[in-house]
């Protein structure tokens, strides 16, 4: 079993001052609005040591800390019909998630990992974590959430990836994931 987090993505971490990072909130949604990275850590903190699997084949326990995306989800109030996320980072990579799947209690935008700070190669300064779909669901260096009401697939759905990100069966049963 692995014991620290693998730094895989499609371009690297981009080069930017996580001073100037924010995360915007828009589409079919009552109250837009941007979060800097520091009013997202005034938010009720949640943690939880959570089961990571990879589509390459590796798994692991992983402690995050972030804000429930539920909780965002609150703040922003989505619209009738906004049943879809699509989840943006800085470079071309995207992926979409049920609105249900947003609201569940172990979708996270996490800023820690391991009881430090997020590290720039695994996401930071925020990544999206969604415990219960495969890794590629969890957006690194996460900078727009759209609310749309139709999925958009993202970049890996594009290139022949199943969009439910199932995991499994041996591995839910090794992890207790439902």
């Amino acid at each position: 079993m692995l014991r620290k987090l693998p730094a895989l993505d499609v371009e690297g971490p981009p080069l930017s001052d996580p001073r100037q990072w924010q995360l915007k909130v828009d589409g079919m949604v009552e109250r837009p609005r941007a979060y800097s990275i520091q009013e997202l850590r005034e938010l009720e903190p949640a943690e939880a040591t959570m089961p990571f699997v990879c589509v390459e084949g590796w798994d692991m326990w992983v402690k995050w800390k972030g804000v429930k995306l539920r909780r965002i989800l609150d703040d922003v109030k989505p619209l009738p019909g906004a049943c879809w996320l699509t989840f943006y980072a800085y470079s071309e990579y995207t992926d979409s998630l049920f609105i249900d799947d947003a609201r569940d209690e172990r979708t996270m935008l996490v800023y820690g990992y391991e009881d430090g700070d997020l590290p720039a190669e695994n996401g930071g300064p925020l990544r999206l974590v969604v415990p219960f779909k495969l890794a590629y669901k969890s957006v690194k260096w996460l900078q727009r959430i759209s609310f749309t009401d139709a999925e958009e697939l993202g970049y890996w759905e594009t290139r022949g990836y199943p969009p439910e990100a199932g995991i499994p069966e041996e591995t839910k049963m090794k992890y207790s994931i439902r």
